[in-house]
């Protein structure tokens, strides 16, 4: 199955949700072609104050402490039942550096308000170093299916996030 395009997503969640334009776009870019999680993000007010709460752990990843960076792990224990949504964003922002490292683009970011921060981000990682940050949050999903410890997971894959 492939993924629907952004701009099919746009209209429908407009159409048939009475979706603000700007809501529909944003919700359309993060939802990677599922319109299931397109209209959810639209449906559910906390989607928008999840995604910022996870820009501003990722925007805060190179310049805390290890131990500054765990604390942010409590914040994201109000989003237990949305956690795999959280560490996809997570993923989204990785990617992005990935997109920045290899083209410079910054008309295919997801995160375009953020672009000098992944920017910064993207030039201190090695292309090694985003790939390990992102087997680490396919691996932390693959705990919390397993019922880890959710502090425990969450520790493990910010460690692995900071590596540069």
């Amino acid at each position: 199955i492939k993924p629907v395009d952004k701009n099919v997503i746009k209209e429908y969640l407009i159409k048939n949700y009475a979706s603000p334009d700007y809501a529909a776009e944003v919700a359309a870019e993060f939802s990677a072609g599922n319109i299931g999680r397109a209209v959810r993000y639209v449906t559910e007010g906390d989607f928008t104050e999840m995604k910022d709460e996870i820009v501003r752990i990722m925007r805060r990843l190179d310049n805390e402490r290890l131990s500054s960076v765990i604390e942010s792990v409590k914040s994201l224990e109000g989003y237990k039942n949305e956690i795999k949504d959280c560490i996809d964003l997570m993923k989204l922002w990785f990617r992005d550096m990935l997109v920045l490292k290899a083209t410079g683009d910054a008309n295919r970011l997801l995160f375009k308000n953020e672009y000098n921060v992944l920017k910064e981000q993207a030039n201190i990682r090695s292309y090694l170093a985003v790939e390990e940050a992102l087997e680490a949050m396919e691996k932390a999903k693959q705990r919390l299916d397993a019922n880890v410890n959710f502090d425990t997971v969450m520790e493990l894959m910010f460690m692995r996030m900071k590596e540069k």
